[in-house]
């Protein structure tokens, strides 16, 4: 989607493009249908809970076109189907991508005295009707679950990222995406000039978007990276691909909060506990 939140998911499905959603590049070593052994090496560490009564933040039902939506069963079960539930049916990819959503919605709502009637489109997070089982189960087992920092929901920015991905999730340079940048970081400097100068800062397609992901995994506080979506603050915890959490479930063995570790770092806390795993 392309807003100051993420960008619409543009995926082309061809043949060399994994299962998990993304696609592996090719190389002298390994082939893009080759897999990775099953040996998840990401163990979250004990996470702080810090209980909150959300509706502090959040409405029972949220105000849209389409009439008030019940938070979790049809809003953020919606937000799941039309974000990723057509391209993955891993269960810890879409468990975080709810749990973004919800924290990105309450961070809106925290910044704001009232509820205000939210964008259903692309320039805040697109939904549609949920239909998937994974979809209303995801929004279900984590109901009542954001991420924070002091007492305050992250700002849980996300976008689709880039679908070009090594085996172990990965980008690849941004020339394998068609844009003429020697590497993401300079890339990442024209988006921040384009942004400082009110430019469109779209760079076309949506890999684009990889210039604002943050990979976070074993940092906590100042060395965590913030994202350049969002103002640089506590609360800007950095910016999860889409794209890469797919991978990483699948290619990596990596669970729900290991996903988010990843891209947010390891120091918030969550409003309540995850749901134990098998």
């Amino acid at each position: 989607m392309l807003r100051p939140h993420h960008t619409v998911m543009f995926l082309v499905l061809a043949a060399s493009v994994a299962a998990c959603g993304t696609r592996r590049i090719e190389n002298s070593q390994q082939s893009a249908s080759a897999t990775v052994p099953h040996t998840p090496t990401a163990k979250a560490e004990p996470i702080a809970i810090t209980p909150v009564d959300l509706s502090i933040w959040l409405p029972n039902c949220i105000p849209t076109k389409h009439g008030c939506l019940t938070l979790d069963d049809v809003y953020i079960a919606g937000v799941i189907q039309c974000e990723v539930a057509g391209i993955t049916d891993s269960g810890a990819a879409l468990e975080a991508q709810a749990i973004a959503a919800r924290t990105y919605l309450a961070s809106y709502y925290a910044r704001r005295k009232s509820p205000t009637r939210i964008n259903v489109t692309a320039r805040f997070q697109c939904w549609r009707q949920p239909k998937s089982v994974g979809a209303l189960e995801a929004a279900r087992v984590t109901r009542g679950i954001v991420m924070m920092r002091e007492g305050r929901p992250i700002n849980a920015n996300y976008v689709s990222g880039t679908r070009h991905l090594s085996i172990d999730c990965k980008p690849a340079l941004p020339g394998v995406s068609g844009y003429d940048y020697d590497d993401w970081g300079t890339m990442r400097q024209e988006y921040l000039r384009r942004k400082k100068n009110r430019e469109p800062i779209q760079f076309g397609g949506s890999d684009w978007t990889e210039v604002v992901v943050t990979r976070n995994e074993g940092r906590t506080g100042i060395t965590v990276a913030g994202t350049p979506m969002s103002r640089t603050s506590l609360l800007n915890r950095g910016a999860m691909s889409q794209r890469a959490a797919i991978c990483l479930s699948k290619n990596m063995g990596y669970e729900t909060l290991t996903i988010l570790q990843y891209f947010y770092g390891d120091d918030f806390s969550l409003s309540a506990p995850l749901p134990a795993t098998n």
